[in-house]
């Protein structure tokens, strides 16, 4: 990680406001986005116009790494959950930097996989078993990736709907039943683990 923060420190930090979109499909992206701070969802819309959040990022993460791979753009939207800082190297740059340094590609190919992983995973529970299991899987998912974040960062209701594929009236029902449980709380709009090993108990129940 040393080399790559020393590598975007070369680029000036740039500031995104919550909600702000870094990256959309109808324009090409400046350039490979590392994030300093804050959180990014990746999402696409399809044809009835919701959103299904692909992926979600967290401090040095850099994206997209479609146009690094397969250099192209790819169909989804960057947005800011949080307010963001992040540097964005141009692509050529970049690419440079990965193919001079074996460990930083082997790097990308472990991030690549780790992002598959996840994907998998929420794919599993989005296709299968029920609503509970849909809900708790991805509760786990971000209570491991954000759990050490500073400052912390707490989903919100609509937002683990957009990620579960559940409706908002689904997501409440299963909300509920895991407050009940002492695992979450809800607190100023947003869902807050308290028991993240909790939580992975009841999944290792399945």
């Amino acid at each position: 990680m040393e080399e790559l923060t020393k590598f975007f420190s070369n680029y000036k930090t740039k500031n995104y406001k919550s909600g702000e979109t870094l990256i959309d499909p109808d324009s090409s992206p400046p350039g490979i986005f590392l994030l300093e701070e804050g959180v990014i969802r990746m999402f696409a819309i399809n044809k009835e116009g919701k959103e299904l959040t692909i992926n979600t990022f967290r401090p040095l993460s850099y994206f997209p790494t479609s146009l690094i791979i397969l250099n192209k753009q790819d169909k989804y939207y960057y947005q800011a959950l949080t307010n963001v800082k992040a540097r964005v190297s141009p692509k050529e740059k970049f690419e440079k930097f990965l193919t001079q340094d074996k460990t930083q590609m082997l790097n990308l190919m472990q991030r690549i996989y780790r992002g598959l992983e996840g994907y998998m995973l929420r794919m599993e529970a989005i296709l299968g078993k029920d609503a509970y299991y849909n809900t708790l899987v991805h509760l786990v998912i971000y209570g491991k990736r954000f759990k050490d974040l500073n400052p912390p960062f707490y989903i919100k209701q609509k937002e683990l709907a957009m990620d579960s594929g559940l409706s908002r009236e689904t997501v409440t029902r299963q909300i509920n039943k895991f407050k009940e449980k002492n695992l979450i709380k809800y607190e100023k709009g947003k869902l807050k683990i308290i028991d993240l090993q909790g939580l992975e108990k009841e999944l290792d129940n399945f």
